[in-house]
């Protein structure tokens, strides 16, 4: 019998050399370089201010600028002050985020009335639609749109009543504050791969990344046809200057106050890049997807390197929808999404979250976020690190998942079956992975690896594309680097199994 760990050959895991190392904490960002300066966001407290945070003083915004010649990179949240295990580092009211369970009722009553099956198009019930057209459903690729398209569809209004003065002081002051923090769209646009070109998906040289991207992109046009039509069907056309507003966003005027086609997927950019999921407590409900200022500014550190972790707490009242009404006051506690350190964190360390599973392995992390991460590894229940980091390679026309120091089952059987028949060598029944079969994989691995590297781009791109190619470049060395850990160890394997055999003779 052989030895399987889900589906791995346990034996070359536990020989391997590990993934590549890495500095705690700095999945997306090189917090520990000191060839960095960090410059302070003044506007990132006064946001914390806003929106009712009692931490404002024990976090900063940092941009993080190189030595080199000042150019400012990535931002991060740090700590100001040591905090221990357990501590609260950040409380954000519920009812300063926004939620996929209470999208606009421009979006509800539009899509209802076309979904329902209603002649008279009477909507239904919140609760009845949210079974109905809105299913709450975890799985990554197939559901993400229904979500999404809800709270894209929430900032969309958030901004158009801010815009027209519809929200009270206290609430437009937050939002003009957080809109000025919020990354550059064009750049946050070029590093999503459901934007890419073509040839700058291909450059990749990952099916599976570009079978996710195929599919993000048409749930995308779905969602964002349905934001539309909630706008202009529903929300602009109930007055003439809102058909003016309306035909100005479909591109026939300059609209200043509604959204068209680009701003819905700059809302659609920043709700796939920027919302959590979280848990109800009161047993009410599915799951809820969160937008929440603030917290958005935390960066992902794998499981292995997170410090923090997050949660919703003091949500036990019977029906959240308390939260959202003028009672919300009578509460001792208020409902709050709560960060809290996972371990005791130094003064000047950057706060870090796990994504979770959308951020590994590395192409669902470059499809959801927009960046390659340096680290997949996490620790099991068992507090057992393990790598999640996986490469693809095509062997005898069949594609294959590896990791930097495992080799998937049928992967070892398929190539010894082939030097079974092709030169008569002989294969261990039980433990199928031989020197031979260990060899051959690590050539073909090696050979992949090598091509990954072996790509000239072209000229004359627009900053744009030439950003979706330089992220599908560090996405490239992310995975000649898995798959050269993965030769090294196999080769490592096949040179001890050798050596066994020599004794044992």
């Amino acid at each position: 019998m052989l030895t399987f760990g889900t589906g791995i050959i346990a034996a070359f895991a536990l020989t391997a050399p590990a993934c590549h190392e890495m500095r705690d904490g700095v999945d997306k960002h090189n917090s520990q370089n000191h060839e960095h300066n960090f410059q302070n966001c003044p506007k990132f407290q006064q946001l914390c201010k806003s929106i009712g945070t009692n931490q404002q003083n024990i976090l900063q915004l940092v941009t993080t600028a190189s030595s080199r010649g000042g150019k400012c990179n990535d931002r991060g949240v740090r700590l100001t002050q040591r905090m221990h295990a357990g501590s609260e580092l950040l409380r954000i009211p519920l009812s300063k985020c926004l939620r996929d369970d209470r999208p606009p009722e421009w979006l509800l009553d539009n899509n209802h009335k076309k979904l329902s099956n209603n002649p008279a198009g009477v909507v239904a019930p919140a609760a009845e639609l949210d079974q109905q057209h809105h299913p709450h459903d975890d799985d990554y690729e197939t559901h993400i749109d229904k979500w999404s398209t809800r709270l894209a569809a929430s900032l969309i209004d958030l901004d158009m009543n801010n815009n027209n003065n519809n929200n009270n002081n206290e609430d437009r002051e937050y939002i003009t504050l957080w809109k000025e923090l919020l990354p550059d769209p064009t750049t946050l646009r070029a590093s999503l791969p459901v934007h890419w070109s073509d040839e700058a998906l291909a450059s990749t040289q990952c099916a599976v990344l570009e079978l996710a991207s195929d599919a993000a992109f048409f749930a995308r046009a779905e969602a964002v046809n349905a934001i539309l039509d909630g706008i202009q069907t529903t929300y602009a056309y109930n007055n003439e200057e809102g058909a003016a507003a309306a035909a100005a966003a479909a591109g026939e005027g300059e609209g200043e106050d509604i959204a068209g086609e680009l701003e819905v997927h700059q809302a659609l950019d920043l709700v796939q890049t920027r919302s959590c999921r979280v848990r109800r407590h009161n047993g009410v409900g599915p799951a809820l997807r969160l937008l929440a200022p603030v917290f958005d500014f935390i960066n992902h550190g794998s499981g292995l390197h997170a410090n923090a972790v997050f949660d919703l707490e003091d949500d036990n009242v019977l029906d959240l929808n308390f939260v959202i009404s003028a009672d919300v006051a009578k509460l001792e506690k208020k409902p709050a999404l709560v960060v809290r350190a996972s371990r005791d964190i130094g003064v000047g360390e950057e706060l870090l979250i796990d994504y979770g599973d959308s951020a590994r392995p590395e192409w669902k992390c470059l499809s959801s976020y927009g960046f390659v991460p340096k680290s997949c590894a996490i620790l099991d229940e068992d507090d057992v690190v393990e790598d999640c980091s996986s490469a693809e390679i095509y062997m005898n026309g069949k594609r294959y998942e590896i990791g930097p120091s495992v080799v998937p089952t049928d992967l070892v059987l398929d190539v010894a079956d082939t030097l079974r028949a092709e030169t008569g060598v002989y294969i261990d029944e039980e433990n199928p992975l031989t020197a031979d079969v260990a060899l051959s994989i690590a050539k073909r691995v090696s050979d992949v690896a090598g091509d990954l590297l072996d790509f000239e781009p072209e000229e004359g791109r627009s900053p744009a594309e030439q950003q979706a190619f330089e992220v599908a470049a560090q996405f490239r060395r992310s995975q000649h680097d898995i798959l050269t850990s993965c030769a090294a160890g196999l080769r490592e394997y096949a040179h001890a199994a050798a050596d066994q055999s020599a004794d044992a003779v």
